[in-house]
């Protein structure tokens, strides 16, 4: 009898179990620092369900404008390169981190 194959998110869940249980008993407040930020995006929309489609500005503001707090969710929607150029600009090593480690240090930069 052939082995069932678990599906991607079966594998997700399984792998990231500890990551579900504690987001689940503390939500917001749950450090899921030890993941990739993608993936801590992934294990609150699986807790949380999916989140709402942000609604598109018509005239795209700079980052941290005019004393703007700017959000890790909003660094995260930028592309690798872009974080990159971001983090040149203002003086902050991103010489071999990856996504989530660049938007953890681009956040710091921002919001000092």
């Amino acid at each position: 009898e052939p082995e069932e194959i678990p599906d991607e998110q079966a594998l997700f869940e399984a792998d990231y179990a500890n990551e579900i249980a504690l987001y689940r008993e503390f939500g917001e407040w749950a450090d899921l620092s030890s993941v990739p930020y993608d993936v801590q995006l992934r294990i609150k929309e699986l807790v949380d369900g999916p989140a709402e489609e942000p609604v598109e500005e018509a005239i795209e503001e700079p980052i941290a404008a005019e004393g703007k707090k700017v959000t890790k969710t909003e660094l995260g929607k930028m592309k690798v390169g872009e974080l990159r150029e971001k983090a040149e600009e203002l003086g902050v090593e991103a010489e071999g981190l990856k996504k989530a480690e660049l938007v953890d240090a681009l956040y710091e930069a921002l919001n000092q």
